[in-house]
């Protein structure tokens, strides 16, 4: 009987096969940036065997201004950001998206005889808890309070009614918001919910998004906002990864 070693090229045929096969099917995670290195823009996009999906790009490039309302914002927002559900259709992905487009406020509101309670929660467009700065504004734009860093979940201010204070302000970098103020003035005690939109490239809630879609060997190609884009697929073994360029 004649016993033949397994050599290296031998190897390498079975992980080109192994490569070659897992790579052909949807489900994987894909990354402008394979090789983890620090990276100031890039994109991923993330699709499970559940069918759920994460997409995700990031930029140090902001390229926002001030409005007449004093709202800092996006000159163009390109909507590039979400998670939720996908349906194959051919050359296509469905994108249904879960997440939300605006961030949530949660205010509780005791107003006493001598003195003002408020105690809120501020959530990202994930519904994840976030911590941005925020302000206390009076009945003359003076500030009353403010935070510089939030280390609790749940902001919470007593406020001498002598000083008359009536509207939140959230501050902060990465704060895109459309309205950052939140007027408290005319409401009695009770709990209250405010959404506000933001201008960070997140889909709306329940929007469904059709995208050109196709396998390729070591990645994918898809269809986003106008403009057709590789993304090789990211492995958990780090020395595959170096064989791939950054896009």
């Amino acid at each position: 009987m004649i016993h033949r070693s397994f050599s290296f090229a031998d190897l390498f045929t079975v992980l080109c096969f192994l490569l070659l096969f897992s790579s052909c099917r949807t489900v994987g995670l894909y990354s402008s940036n394979p090789k983890s290195k620090i990276a100031f823009a890039g994109t991923e996009f993330h699709l499970t065997k559940s069918d759920s999906f994460f997409l995700r790009s990031w930029t140090d490039s902001y390229s926002r201004y001030v409005d007449k309302d004093g709202n800092r914002i996006f000159k163009e927002e390109y909507q590039y950001r979400g998670y939720g559900t996908y349906d194959c259709d051919g050359d296509s992905l469905e994108l249904t998206f879960c997440n939300g487009d605006s961030i949530t406020i949660k205010l509780d509101l005791d107003k006493r005889k001598e003195e003002t309670e408020i105690t809120f929660q501020i959530f990202d467009e994930l519904g994840n808890i976030t911590f941005p700065n925020v302000q206390i504004i009076g009945d003359t734009n003076q500030i009353i309070r403010s935070t510089l860093v939030q280390i609790e979940d749940t902001y919470n201010f007593v406020l001498p009614n002598l000083e008359s204070p009536q509207r939140i302000k959230i501050k902060g970098f990465g704060m895109s918001i459309e309205n950052p103020i939140i007027d408290f003035s005319r409401l009695g005690s009770g709990n209250y919910t405010f959404k506000r939109k933001t201008y960070d490239g997140y889909f709306a809630n329940g929007e469904v998004k059709k995208i050109w879609f196709r396998k390729r060997p070591t990645g994918i190609r898809f269809q986003l906002n106008e403009r057709k884009r590789y993304l090789p697929r990211k492995w958990g073994w780090g020395w595959i990864n170096k064989f791939y360029r950054d896009y």
